[in-house]
């Protein structure tokens, strides 16, 4: 995974952070199935354009039958 958050993207790009993790995901996904952390600054929430786009990814992902939330502790076992 990249440190890249999506904080680049041209302004006429309104799904680039969106695109950005579904593409990680879509590759771990298709490949060995490890989990995909998503590490988010508070801070990061604050510009709507972004938290849309975090929803997206979340609804996304979540929308697949075999995919789970887990916090850090419940993936340690």
């Amino acid at each position: 995974m990249t440190m890249d958050y999506g904080e680049n993207c041209p302004p006429a790009e309104q799904d680039c952070l969106f695109n950005l993790l579904a593409a990680h995901f879509d590759a771990a996904y298709a490949g060995n199935r490890a989990p995909m952390p998503l590490f988010i600054h508070t801070p990061h929430l604050a510009n709507a354009t972004r938290l849309r786009q975090y929803q997206k990814f979340v609804d996304y992902a979540l929308g697949k039958s075999d995919v789970w939330p887990v916090t850090m502790q419940q993936l340690r076992g």
